[in-house]
């Protein structure tokens, strides 16, 4: 198999070298007439040392993404041995479930790609063109170790747009016909892949909401940017004396309402914005024993980082005012480019702000079905601070 190559220029190869699957265009300092756009290529070092193989787009700031570091095809047969290592790592931190993250991109050597598994239902994603040109190999993995599975092709990400590509979205196996049911835990969530956020569910924060659970006894709580009622109905199921959640979108809160009721659990769901509900909150002086605060992604790139954390400052200070004195506040982010120390920085500023004093408890993170690559801390986007407002 002849692959082109790619040079790197001189000492532009450490980072790579040390594990790092990313290859940006600044670094490149030539490349053969035979590489093609979403093509495969193997980079070289300045010295022409083989570091790797995996697909390029040069018009894209990622030039390279590394698939492997050998010299091997990369068929269907390598695709699904990454699907079967992936499904091996998720039965085994993760026994018995069967809805999560199954693959985690670069975490799980595709970069590109994302799949989530809602019990039968497989929720495809692809965010590059060397990714997309993968994905029917990823389609036949899939039904090859999940057979009679349905799946579905999402690839509606905006980072699309950078690598020139237009959305791709449909059923590429089987039927899917909203709601589709799965656990997490003892509980039951209704889903919709085809026309919720996403892939239809967030499994990144399973972790942080058991956690909520064993915080909400006998407590008030406020799940603001609930979508589908995830931190509510752990509260809930916690002990929780009352739990609201609040979304913008009717859709999701119907399924909210109807998630409560499938658990038997009882939820006050309110369609509104959840920093105008906070607002009107302080306004009534309505207070709640423990607020989650989970938004949308404020800071896409770099460039959004200073306006996204004044942002989150205005919506902690928000929920801050909501809080009693000893209340609970789960603040998350799930903004890759706002760092850990400037998400707490945050979080002091915003105490600050209204007079109060923020004690971290505990700093986590995404759910142990999204591994972060120790040698990538761009795989590492989620934040969740657990902080007592005194």
């Amino acid at each position: 198999m002849d692959v082109p190559r790619i040079f790197l220029k001189p000492r532009r190869d450490a980072r790579v070298e040390t594990g790092h699957l990313w290859i940006f265009s600044n670094e490149i300092d030539k490349a053969e007439e035979d590489v093609q756009p979403g093509g495969l290529a193997d980079v070289y070092s300045a010295k022409e040392k083989f570091i790797g193989r995996g697909f390029c787009n040069p018009q894209s700031l990622i030039s390279v993404r590394l698939l492997s570091r050998k010299e091997e095809t990369i068929d269907e047969a390598f695709i699904l041995r990454k699907v079967r290592s992936a499904l091996f790592l998720r039965e085994e931190i993760l026994p018995g479930e069967t809805s999560y993250r199954l693959v985690f991109g670069e975490s799980d050597g595709l970069p590109g790609i994302v799949i989530d598994r809602l019990g039968s239902v497989f929720v495809v994603q692809s965010y590059c063109l060397g990714a997309d040109n993968l994905v029917p190999h990823v389609f036949s993995a899939l039904k090859a170790v999940f057979p009679g599975c349905a799946i579905l092709n999402k690839s509606d990400s905006s980072m699309r747009a950078l690598e020139g590509l237009k959305d791709d979205v449909g059923v590429v196996e089987g039927e899917i016909a909203p709601p589709v049911e799965i656990m997490q835990g003892k509980l039951k969530f209704l889903t919709d892949p085809l026309g919720g956020q996403k892939t239809g569910f967030f499994f990144d924060q399973r972790d942080n909401r058991q956690r909520l659970s064993l915080y909400a006894k006998g407590k008030t709580v406020l799940d603001a940017y609930s979508y589908v009622g995830g931190f509510g109905l752990y509260a809930a199921s916690g002990g929780a004396k009352a739990v609201t959640c609040v979304d913008s979108s009717q859709a999701a809160c119907d399924l909210a309402k109807k998630n409560f009721e499938a658990n038997g659990l009882a939820c006050e769901v309110v369609k509104e914005d959840a920093e105008a509900f906070l607002g009107q909150a302080k306004t009534e002086k309505r207070k709640f024993d423990i607020i989650v605060l989970d938004p949308p992604a404020l800071a896409k790139s770099k460039k959004n980082v200073f306006s996204a954390i004044r942002k989150y400052g205005q919506l902690n200070q928000a929920a801050m005012a909501c809080l009693p004195p000893g209340g609970v506040l789960f603040s998350c982010s799930c903004s890759h480019h706002v760092g850990r120390r400037e998400f707490m920085d945050m979080i002091a500023e915003a105490a600050f702000a209204v007079g109060r004093t923020a004690r971290i408890l505990e700093m986590r993170g995404q759910g142990r079905d999204h591994p972060i690559l120790a040698s990538m801390p761009e795989t590492e986007y989620l934040k969740c601070a657990i902080a007592k407002i005194d």
